[in-house]
């Protein structure tokens, strides 16, 4: 048997990937899909959204490890129960989040849309509010959750956040548990939500919990599509309860022609791009976990079957 590495992936660019881990790795006996030769030389396998079954071909395969975050459609697959599965934990992915929400925070809290007339107006002039005025509710409050409400302290927002389980983090006021939900959710001006997909998070913004937000709050989802009711959110973006949102994952991706949110003007739609893996980078993380892997070493990022994530 070999000792080889799958590349397979059927999103992310094959051609850069591929350089940038033969540059690091030089002697890696890396089988880029479909031409993976013997099978059973394959015992790591590289992937981004593989053809459904692929992975089940390899007898031999020891782990899988993503160059995404998000590997919902790998725990999906139940002929891969028996496997480890290791997230992408490039320090890159949280940088992009970072730079995502914050620019969209700042560019509802200013109003840039009302710019976008070509006129000479100031929508605003006589009732600017300071950033300290505008609170920023994070809900997710995980390793990216954690980094923008950091970064939004920064940029003076007042800034809340809601767990499963309280957090102490710098200027950022925590709620927890499913009693202090509404308290959160009534005061926060921007919702930002970073959720993971489980079972618990699957529709958990819905007609109820939108409802407890205030009259005219805005709404940033750079977490999962899944935990967004769309039909109760369009309802409370034309009723005018929610004044705006601005998302970037959805249940199907990419997002159907025929969906509703392209058509709605209080609707933001981004092509999933709120963050993507550096190969130069992400190909070095994918490798020292490999080798930690070989040596039977802790490993970062390996997903915990039980949470999903």
């Amino acid at each position: 048997m070999g000792d080889a590495v799958l590349f397979v992936t059927t999103e992310e660019n094959t051609e850069r990937w591929t350089a940038e881990l033969r540059r690091n790795a030089p002697d890696l006996d890396l089988r880029i899909w479909p031409d993976v030769g013997l099978v059973d030389d394959i015992t790591y396998a590289i992937v981004a959204r593989p053809p459904a079954g692929e992975l089940a071909r390899y007898p031999n395969l020891k782990a899988i490890f993503s160059m995404w975050a998000g590997v919902e459609d790998l725990l999906s697959d139940s002929q891969l129960n028996h496997l480890p599965i290791v997230r992408m934990t490039e320090p890159g992915l949280t940088d992009g989040i970072v730079v995502y929400v914050a620019h969209h925070v700042i560019g509802i809290h200013m109003h840039v849309s009302c710019y976008q007339s070509r006129k000479w107006e100031h929508p605003f002039h006589s009732n600017y509010k300071a950033p300290r005025t505008t609170c920023v509710g994070i809900l997710g409050l995980g390793v990216l959750g954690k980094a923008c409400a950091a970064a939004l302290v920064q940029l003076g927002f007042q800034v809340i956040g809601y767990s499963a389980g309280r957090k102490q983090l710098p200027n950022v006021e925590s709620f927890a548990g499913p009693d202090e939900l509404g308290q959160f959710l009534g005061r926060t001006d921007i919702l930002v939500d970073l959720l993971p997909r489980t079972p618990a998070t699957d529709n958990f913004l819905n007609r109820q919990t939108l409802a407890q937000l205030p009259r005219g709050a805005h709404i940033i989802n750079a977490g999962r599509g899944e935990s967004i009711d769309d039909d109760a959110l369009l309802a409370a973006v034309q009723s005018g309860h929610i004044a705006g949102a601005v998302l970037d994952v959805f249940r199907t991706e990419p997002l159907p022609d025929e969906h509703p949110y392209w058509d709605e003007p209080n609707v933001t739609v981004t092509p999933h791009c709120a963050s993507k893996p550096d190969p130069a980078s992400a190909s070095v993380v994918i490798l020292e976990k490999i080798q930690k892997m070989k040596r039977g070493e802790p490993v970062e990022g390996i997903v915990d079957r039980n949470r999903n994530y």
